[in-house]
């Protein structure tokens, strides 16, 4: 972490649906991570490097479902805003936030922010001994909407990340002994959205098509 702290563990895996070509979604070749810093202030600008998530993701039918969820209505809001030509770029993670008596885990160490992607869908995996970890929703000025914490597993949130931000407030533990938050976080950017490939990639299209060996 670039505070120096080690209460986040991280997973990370990227794929792409082609909408018309009804391939399917397809794993794509390991990537590092890069977010431009317009969007993280706390380590945008940088490409980083996570262990992959496992394949054997794919047979885990909660994730399928999830993934498949998110993507029929973020292509259903696409849709009736005219944009019909849809090719999706998502970004999958799986983080686990660890707290202790003495550590306090920040999800979101950047703060309230938007992840420079189209939409996303956030999943509560499991949540051990865990106090805080509440989720606030905030308009493009920061203004708060609402707030909400995801407490069972299943309990998921999706969110506009062009129109709103979010933050996550830190998780401590309840009794000082080691607790854990896992989360899902799913982010689908259609790469034929005007000015969605600047914003996910901070990158011109011609690069990402490079990018994307295409």
């Amino acid at each position: 972490m670039a505070d120096g702290g080690k209460y986040r563990q991280r997973h990370y895996m990227t794929m792409l649906w082609d909408k018309p070509s009804d391939k399917g979604v397809l794993k794509m070749p390991y990537m590092p991570l890069f977010r431009a810093s317009t969007y993280n202030s706390f380590a945008g600008g940088i490409r980083r490097y996570f262990a992959t998530i496992e394949d054997g993701l794919f047979e885990n039918i909660y994730f399928v479902q999830s993934l498949e969820y998110a993507l029929n209505i973020f292509s259903h809001i696409e849709s009736e805003k005219g944009r019909n030509k849809q090719e999706w770029f998502i970004d999958v993670d799986q983080y686990r936030i660890i707290a202790d008596e003495n550590t306090s885990g920040e999800p979101t160490p950047e703060g309230i922010h938007s992840d420079g992607t189209n939409y996303f869908l956030l999943m509560l995996v499991d949540r051990q001994n865990v106090a805080g970890g509440e989720s606030s929703i905030h308009t493009a000025d920061k203004e708060l909407v609402t707030r909400v914490t995801l407490t069972n597993p299943g309990d998921m949130m999706l969110l506009d990340d062009e129109r709103m931000m979010h933050g996550v407030s830190s998780v401590t533990s309840l009794n000082g002994q080691t607790a854990h938050r896992d989360i899902f976080h799913i982010s689908c950017t259609n790469i034929h959205r005007p000015g969605a490939v600047e914003r996910r990639f901070g990158l011109s299209s011609e690069q990402v098509n490079v990018m994307l060996k295409r």
